[in-house]
């Protein structure tokens, strides 16, 4: 992941989850403002909302499970598969598209974030605990990542197979960290 690191290295970065509240919190200008946008899921423009409510700019598209029929979203630099994708993710319909890295995620990580949050870990606390821990961002914004107080907006439930509590704790936990670099 070095080359996702270089990515977001002194960087601001706005870190978009796929949370209902997300198009109830009109901030397309407050994400599209940032140098790097990673969106996990269905938190793409068009996926989660109109561009115009949730914005524009993706740069880097994490995936926590297939979503091989979603359109390739506008501009992304990066696709980082992550845990629960299959094998042959350069065979997906988007990846086609057009020439785009991709990554996936290292299982060597895996373990680090699981024993952190204490349950199995989502999309965004694995993410978040990477730019903590691994990256070195110059900040870190989030958007749209209560799945565990609001449902998530491409289902309309909450976030499956999670222990909400201890996925909340941890991500604000990490949220507080970042505040003191």
């Amino acid at each position: 992941m070095i080359w996702l690191e270089q990515l977001v290295k002194d960087k601001s970065v706005a870190l978009v989850g796929s949370a209902a509240s997300l198009l109830e919190q009109d901030c397309a200008q407050q994400i599209d403002a940032h140098e790097v946008v990673i969106r996990m899921n269905l938190s793409i423009p068009g996926q989660a909302g109109p561009a115009d409510k949730v914005g524009r700019k993706t740069d880097v598209w994490c995936m926590g499970r297939s979503f091989a029929n979603v359109p390739l979203p506008q501009g992304v630099q990066h696709l980082l598969f992550m845990k629960l994708t299959k094998t042959g993710d350069r065979e997906w319909p988007c990846v086609q598209q057009r020439e785009v890295p991709s990554t996936r995620w290292p299982r060597d990580y895996e373990g680090l974030v699981e024993r952190y949050v204490g349950s199995s870990p989502g999309t965004g606390i694995r993410i978040l605990y990477w730019l903590t821990r691994l990256a070195q961002p110059g900040s870190v914004t989030v958007f749209g990542m209560d799945c565990w107080d609001t449902p998530s907006s491409w289902s309309g439930a909450p976030a499956p197979a999670h222990d909400p509590s201890k996925e909340k704790v941890a991500m604000q936990a990490l949220l507080k960290e970042l505040a003191k670099q």
